[in-house]
C-alpha cells in the first residue's frame, strides 16, 4: 500500500498557495508594466530547483526576463514555460546547434552582447538564475531603483555582493530560496569587487566577455555612485552542492578557459568539502538594516569594494 508523505505534502500545497498569490499579483503587474523596457538576459542550465521563484521576483517587479537555456538536462524550462509572453520577453537555447561537452564562459558572454544590442530596451541587467537583485532603498522596488538611477544622469549600477550560505541540507526542491537561506557573508574576493552588471545605453555596442561578466563596457559609462545588493544563492545544502559542484560544473568548465586562470573558485571542492555554515560563522539577513548599513557605508562609494 502506498503510503503518504505528509512532510511533502504541506510543502507542495503550501508551493500551490504561493503560485496562486504569484498569479494573482501578475495580473496588475502585467497591466502596469513594459516588460521590454528593463530586461535581465538570464542563462541556465540546470536551476530548476529555483528558477521559478527567480523569474518570478524580476518579473513582479517590472522586470522582463530574456532567457537562454544552456541545455538543461532537468525540467528548469517546463517550470517557467507558463511565463512565456508573461514576463518572458524572449526564449532560446544556446549554442544554436546543440549542446556543448563544455561550458564556455566568454562563449555565452559574447552572445549575450549580441542580445543586449538587439533588445535597445531602457535598462539591461546581466544576471544569473541563483541571484537576486534589489535597490538599495527600502520599499523602492528594482525597476523604480534603476528609473531613479536614470533620471539623475547615471547610466551604470554597481551592486554589494552578499552570498547566502546553506546551514542545514533542508532546502526542497520549488521553495523561494530567498525565504529558507536567512544567512550570508559580505563576498570580499577580488573577482567581486567590481559588479557592473545593469546599464543603459539603448542598444548601443557593450562588452562583458573582456571582464569575465564582472564590468560591462561602453563608451559613455556613468556609475551610479550607490551600489544595488545582489543577493547570491549559488549553494543551496550539501546534496545541492555536490550534484551542481562536482557532477555539473567542474567537468563542464572550458579548459582554455581553465588555463587562463578562469573556474577557479571551485578548485578546493571535493567529495569531502561540506557545503554547510555554521550559523553563528554568518550575519543573519535583516533588509532594512543591511540597506541602511549598504546606504551609510562610505565603502559603497568606493570603486574598488563590493563589501561593506
Amino acid at each position: 500500500m502506498r503510503t503518504l508523505d505528509h512532510g511533502k505534502t504541506f510543502v507542495a500545497l503550501g508551493e500551490m498557495v504561493q503560485r496562486f498569490k504569484h498569479e494573482v499579483r501578475f495580473g496588475a503587474s502585467r497591466r502596469k508594466f513594459d516588460f521590454n523596457q528593463h530586461v535581465a538576459i538570464i542563462i541556465t542550465y540546470n536551476e530548476s530547483d529555483i528558477i521559478y521563484h527567480s523569474l518570478r521576483k524580476l518579473i513582479d517587479q517590472g522586470i522582463g526576463v530574456y532567457l537562454i537555456d544552456n541545455w538543461s538536462t532537468d525540467d528548469s524550462i517546463e517550470q517557467v514555460k507558463h511565463l512565456f509572453n508573461r514576463g518572458i520577453v524572449g526564449f532560446e537555447r544556446f549554442p544554436e546547434d546543440g549542446p556543448s561537452p563544455y561550458f564556455s564562459l566568454e562563449e555565452q558572454l559574447r552572445h549575450k552582447e549580441r542580445i543586449a544590442e538587439k533588445l535597445k530596451a531602457e535598462w539591461i541587467i546581466h544576471q544569473d538564475v541563483d541571484e537576486i537583485r534589489e535597490s538599495p532603498w527600502p520599499d523602492v522596488s528594482l525597476r523604480e531603483g534603476l528609473v531613479r538611477a536614470g533620471r539623475e544622469g547615471y547610466n551604470c549600477i554597481d551592486h554589494t555582493v552578499l552570498r547566502f550560505r546553506p546551514v542545514d541540507d533542508t532546502f526542497r526542491y520549488g521553495t523561494d530560496v530567498e525565504a529558507h537561506l536567512r544567512y550570508f557573508t559580505f563576498e570580499t574576493h577580488p573577482a567581486y569587487f567590481a559588479q557592473r552588471k545593469a546599464w543603459s545605453n539603448k542598444g548601443a555596442r557593450i562588452s562583458l566577455a573582456d571582464s569575465g561578466g564582472h564590468s560591462v563596457e561602453f563608451s559613455g559609462r556613468k556609475v551610479f555612485p550607490t551600489r544595488f545588493l545582489l543577493k547570491h544563492y549559488p549553494i543551496r545544502g550539501q546534496v545541492h552542492g555536490q550534484r551542481k559542484v562536482l557532477r555539473e560544473r567542474k567537468p563542464r568548465f572550458e579548459p582554455v578557459e581553465r588555463a587562463k586562470g578562469w573556474h577557479v573558485h571551485y578548485n578546493h571542492v571535493d567529495m569531502t568539502t561540506s557545503f554547510l555554515s555554521e550559523p553563528d560563522t554568518l550575519v543573519p539577513y535583516d533588509p532594512r538594516l543591511t540597506k541602511k548599513a549598504l546606504l551609510n557605508s562610505p565603502l559603497a562609494q568606493n570603486p574598488d569594494a563590493s563589501f561593506l
